[in-house]
């Protein structure tokens, strides 16, 4: 049997000659401590960990944002295909109804593709890939633009306004960014 000794920090049993923990780096004898590794590293580097491990509301907020968000192109795309021209009862008007039909094909071939884009990236979120807090950041910041574009100021606009406000804020807060290994 080798004689071993449990690690303070993490409780790892690590070999009776080791000045260093395996597992943490924490100082095992005071020759460990001369070696410089700062007793704070392992502290700093626990709670980094911790704050990975625990997912901000805003995170699951933004996911489902960005999902819902997905939805509205595929909404476009059926709208534009239920409310398409048909033909007059004197069939007279045959060339603006073909013209008609072409217009949501283009919806679908330009909106479909940004649905799924939004789909995947609301699932790359969840699943917590760092690129995708800087493109959430830009999806926010397309919404207000495009609501301020294109409607009137009405109670929804205010409201939408606010909200987007909101989840900028917490979207930006120091511990949603380290969630993504941003800090």
């Amino acid at each position: 049997m080798i004689d071993t000794k449990k690690c303070p920090n993490c409780g790892l049993d690590n070999p009776i000659d080791r000045s260093i923990c395996e597992n943490c780096t924490t100082a095992l004898t005071a020759y460990g401590k001369e070696l410089g590794i700062p007793e704070d590293y392992t502290r700093k580097l626990a709670s980094q960990v911790d704050a990975l491990n625990e997912r901000p509301a805003i995170v699951t907020v933004m996911t489902i944002f960005t999902g819902l968000l997905a939805l509205a192109p595929l909404a476009k795309v059926i709208g534009q295909f239920r409310h398409q021209a048909t033909m007059d009862p004197e069939n007279v008007n045959a060339i603006s109804t073909a013209f008609a039909a072409i217009g949501p094909i283009f919806y679908a071939v330009i909106l479909i593709p940004v649905a799924i884009g939004l789909g995947v990236l609301a699932y790359m979120t969840w699943t917590q890939r760092p690129w995708t807090w800087m493109v959430n950041l830009a999806v926010l910041g397309v919404s207000l633009l495009v609501m301020f574009i294109n409607y009137h100021f009405q109670f929804p606009t205010f409201l939408w306004l606010a909200l987007t406000g909101v989840f900028a804020y917490l979207w930006t807060r120091p511990g949603t960014k380290a969630w993504f290994a941003l800090t």
